[in-house]
Order: structure tokens, then C-alpha cells, then sequence
């Protein structure tokens, strides 16, 4: 399931949402996202950050416990698909691809 499926779905039930985005190329869908949960009478706002900092993580949370009093469901999409055959993959691509995938869901987490 997707981000922007599942921001529809938690919108429809009201549920208060901070969008993550990455980069500006990425600003666009998140915005449409947003235009979706608002539409939907949802309350919720975009955030940009790349989450390999975990400094941004923390401030994800800080942000969002600040404009809606806490957080009752986290849920983290980010990771790294490399669309390339396996054998073909580099030292330098899985590490950035284990940082992405799995640094951030641990700090996420955490």
C-alpha cells in the first residue's frame, strides 16, 4: 500500500496527517496528497526532509506532536528499490540502499 493510499484512507476517517516529502521533485505528489486529505475534511500538513538525517526524524515528530498534541500512528514508507539486476549492484548502492531502507526505519522506530 502506498503513502498517498493510505493518507486517502486515514483522511476519510479523520485522522490528522503529516505528509513527508523528500525532494522538490517529489513536492508535487505530495501535494496533490494533501489536496486529497483536505478535500477529504482532514487536517494536515507537508513536510520536507530526508529522513537519513535522523535529526529530521526527530523534528518530523516534534513538528507534528506540536500542531496536533501527539502522535497515535507512525508510519514509515521510506526505502530505496534499486531497479537493476542484482548481480549488477554495487558496494556503493547497497550502502546507500541499507541507509535509506533500513537507518531510517530503525531510527524511525526508535
Amino acid at each position: 500500500m502506498d503513502i498517498k493510499l493510505l493518507s486517502r484512507t486515514f483522511a476519510a476517517k479523520g485522522t490528522k496527517l503529516a505528509i513527508r516529502y523528500n525532494t522538490v521533485e517529489t513536492l508535487p505528489d505530495a501535494e496533490k496528497t494533501l489536496a486529497d486529505v483536505l478535500a477529504a475534511g482532514a487536517e494536515a500538513f507537508l513536510f520536507q526532509a530526508d529522513l537519513t538525517d535522523v535529526g529530521n526524524i526527530a523534528r518530523l515528530f516534534d513538528e507534528t506532536i506540536g500542531r496536533f498534541g501527539a502522535v497515535d500512528i507512525a508510519i514509515n514508507t521510506v526505502g530505496k528499490v534499486l531497479k537493476k539486476p542484482f548481480v549488477e549492484t554495487t558496494e556503493a548502492e547497497y550502502d546507500s540502499m541499507s541507509e535509506i531502507t533500513s537507518k531510517v526505519a530503525y531510527f524511525f522506530i526508535q
